[in-house]
């Protein structure tokens, strides 16, 4: 642009904007003037009338109201999204535990032993009590049980069958209030099986109870091993646990039956919550009350933890005061306790608690991927 697109001789006033129009051109007093486009400004006259406007539909604002419960919902749904992420994902409630008036209810898998399963009747002074019981030797006689039973009790045993004979208890390991029966006529025998328990292992929680003049009823659910590194403090040390939830855990004497039809624990309300004993355990240690051994259970005072690699326990600590000082140390794998094989480590707690103060036997060790056998001697509880 230059000087003569902007006359200085009234070209600027508005008044005189384009006379003859808005496109430019001479004007009603022979000028000639520029179009709106080539100007530095636009006079309103030169706007384009609003009845030329393209207008899009007219939307109603929403009433107040409205406004409010579309609020009010937001609100709601975040409020709800909070809470979701805060809850986590919720657990279903466990379901209630079957019943089956026969062994044909039972899973298949579970049959042969839930068929040494025993009801007990245990009669005293302060009443009626009902038990599970289980039978651990060949001849039907040997049974064993986590059902509190005191002393001056009458015993009534039941086999799944409807036999009934009545049995007394030999004696009572006071930790884990594992009981040793004797029948006084055979009541089964076939044999039981048992077997260790690793995490995530399908099971089936099982007991049974006497059902008046007809076959006893059993009870059972379907589970899954949780843990088997948990361990409970009692009067005589610690006591090793394998853990399965259901509605079965709190039922003394219930077992534990994996997939093979293997045993592998029996339940002890008595120790804790969810709480099973191992199976293998529970033998060894019948066996042990049987013999008339002591209950003076050592210790080894030392730390450990399940391996995942591999069977056994690791070894994490040995203080100075362990009878296993300078002979175990952090790293060692330990897979056997004297002639017991052991898995993990309610396992290890487990066999260590067979033996007495002072009793000397050889742990099965693997150190730097090489086997090793070291011998060691319990020490009294501290």
């Amino acid at each position: 642009m230059n000087e003569a697109d902007f006359p200085s001789d009234g070209t600027d006033d508005p008044s005189k904007a384009t006379p003859s129009g808005r496109s430019g051109g001479p004007g009603s007093d022979g000028r000639t003037y520029p179009s709106p486009s080539e100007r530095r400004w636009i006079h309103p006259a030169e706007l384009p009338s609003a009845s030329n406007l393209t207008r899009g539909p007219v939307v109603a604002a929403p009433r107040p109201w409205v406004q409010r419960a579309l609020g009010l919902c937001a609100v709601g749904m975040l409020v709800a999204g909070v809470v979701l992420l805060t809850q986590g994902p919720r657990t279903p409630p466990s379901p209630e535990p079957s019943v089956a008036s026969g062994i044909t209810g039972v899973p298949e898998s579970s049959r042969a032993t839930a068929t040494e399963m025993v009801a007990l009747s245990i009669s005293s002074p302060d009443g009626v009590r009902s038990g599970t019981g289980i039978v651990i030797d060949g001849s039907g006689v040997k049974l064993i049980s986590t059902s509190t039973i005191p002393a001056d009790s009458t015993i009534s045993l039941t086999a799944l069958d409807g036999t009934t004979t009545s049995a007394r208890a030999v004696a009572t390991d006071t930790a884990t209030s594992v009981t040793l029966l004797v029948a006084e006529q055979p009541i089964r025998g076939s044999g039981l099986t048992s077997a260790s328990a690793t995490p995530g292992q399908k099971a089936t929680a099982l007991s049974i109870e006497a059902n008046g003049s007809s076959s006893p009823t059993i009870n059972w659910q379907s589970t899954s091993i949780s843990s088997v590194d948990a361990s409970f403090q009692r009067s005589v040390g610690w006591v090793g646990t394998i853990e399965a939830h259901g509605g079965l855990s709190d039922t003394s004497g219930s077992i534990l039956v994996d997939e093979a039809g293997r045993l592998i624990g029996i339940a002890a309300p008595s120790i804790g919550t969810d709480a099973y004993l191992p199976a293998t355990f529970v033998v060894a240690l019948s066996q042990q009350i049987l013999s008339g051994s002591p209950t003076n259970h050592g210790s080894l005072n030392i730390v450990g933890r399940s391996t995942t690699s591999r069977p056994g326990v690791e070894i994490t600590a040995v203080p100075t005061t362990s009878p296993a000082a300078n002979k175990l140390l952090p790293g060692d794998i330990v897979v056997k306790v004297g002639g017991t094989t052991v898995q993990n480590y309610a396992e290890l707690v487990d066999a260590l608690y067979a033996f007495g103060v002072g009793d000397t036997f050889t742990l099965g060790v693997i150190r730097k991927n090489e086997s090793r056998s070291v011998l060691v001697s319990l020490a009294a509880l501290a």
